[in-house]
């Protein structure tokens, strides 16, 4: 998930700039108006698009990018409608009255396929993801599963556990660890989303009495000196669980792609781009704790 943006050509960006710029011209001149208007739009949405984009700061994460999906669906638009407007609009109408009957019908038959065609294709190749989506936010899933695993072996099927987390700055594989526990028969209290009732009000924290207290640690890349460290050398946390798929080699050879990979904007060669790409999904590491609800006080 992180730092997996990479820079591309700025080459369509100019193909768009100076078609829509030449679509604004050119409907000027030929007082095609309106398609002169939203090939306009589209130049302007164009150099907004590119002073917002400058402007996001690296590591450039997917979430802060994802608006260029529909911005992108809208310049296709706007240019295909520009162009159809100012030049394709009067030159259809006038070859449509000068041919006979019979080409006439050709011509709209050849226009409905072509529109079938461009709808058919995207679905073709698209479909399957329709009618079988695939659940979100599955990266962390196989932590999770580990994880979970590991306490139901070690946890008494009716224990009353308080359960919190810390480090997991995108409440996946916490929550996922508090909703095992949950669904387990367990009775769990947390305080994870407690503002806004995350759990409900019969999960929620609010002094209960319990018979232990748990804690999931989470770092997206192990380090020597994040919170795991510290709870592993806390004397009152005991760790019952965990989740670290690298090796410590492997760990070393990330940091420094990593580290690499940001001093240079995004740019590595292929081979260190697969190697990164084979081993950020295993970055991260779990471990849970039984003894309190934080590590080092």
């Amino acid at each position: 998930m992180f730092l997996d943006v990479q820079p591309g050509s700025i080459l369509p960006l100019l193909l768009f700039l100076a078609v829509t710029g030449a679509l604004v011209v050119a409907g000027c001149r030929r007082g095609r108006l309106a398609g002169a208007s939203i090939a306009a739009l589209a130049f302007v949405q164009l150099v907004a698009g590119v002073v917002a984009a400058s402007r996001i700061e690296p590591p450039v994460l997917p979430y802060l990018v994802v608006w260029m999906l529909p911005f992108s669906m809208f310049i296709w638009v706007a240019t295909a409608w520009g162009a159809w407007d100012v030049f394709l609009h009067d030159l259809m109408r006038s070859a449509m009255n000068r041919w006979s009957r019979p080409r006439h019908a050709a011509a709209v038959g050849l226009g409905l396929v072509l529109a079938v065609t461009l709808i058919a294709v995207p679905i073709m190749r698209t479909g399957n993801a329709w009618l079988a989506v695939p659940p979100p936010r599955q990266d962390q899933a196989g932590a999770v599963r580990s994880v979970a695993s590991q306490l139901d072996r070690v946890l008494p099927n009716d224990a009353r556990l308080r359960v919190e987390t810390t480090g997991d700055a995108f409440a996946q594989a916490g929550p996922g660890v508090i909703a095992a526990l949950a669904r387990s028969g367990r009775q769990v209290f947390t305080s994870d989303g407690g503002g806004g009732l995350k759990w409900g009000t019969t999960r929620t924290w609010d002094d209960q009495a319990v018979e232990s207290t748990i804690l999931i640690v989470v770092e997206p890349v192990r380090t020597d000196t994040g919170m795991i460290a510290a709870c592993d050398g806390d004397p009152d946390m005991t760790r019952i669980a965990s989740f670290d798929p690298l090796s410590e080699q492997e760990v070393t050879e990330l940091e420094s792609l990593a580290i690499v990979r940001y001093l240079h904007q995004g740019a590595l060669d292929d081979a260190n781009r697969v190697r990164i790409a084979e081993l950020e999904p295993r970055s991260l590491r779990v471990a849970v704790y039984e003894g309190g609800d934080t590590c080092g006080s």
